[in-house]
């Protein structure tokens, strides 16, 4: 049973099965440039089945009605 919120807990989870697990990394900027790239492929392109296989995104627009742009900027540069 999730100890806090179900949704964030599973994020994480998929963090560090998905991306942590097979990450080889160098340095600080390379994870960063890594990680930015995997946030997008989570949120804007990979498929969830409990969101009837639709991306976190779109599940966003439908919910809220605003038709945010895809950015590939992580939010520090937005």
């Amino acid at each position: 049973m999730p100890k806090y919120d179900a949704k964030v807990e599973r994020f994480h989870k998929a963090d560090e099965i998905e991306f942590y697990r097979l990450l080889a990394y160098r340095n600080d900027a390379d994870l960063d440039a890594k990680l930015t790239e995997w946030e997008f492929f989570y949120n804007c392109e990979d498929f969830h089945s409990a969101m009837n296989e639709k991306t976190p995104h779109e599940r966003l627009r439908e919910k809220s009605g605003y038709n945010a742009p895809v950015s590939m900027k992580p939010f520090s540069q937005v």
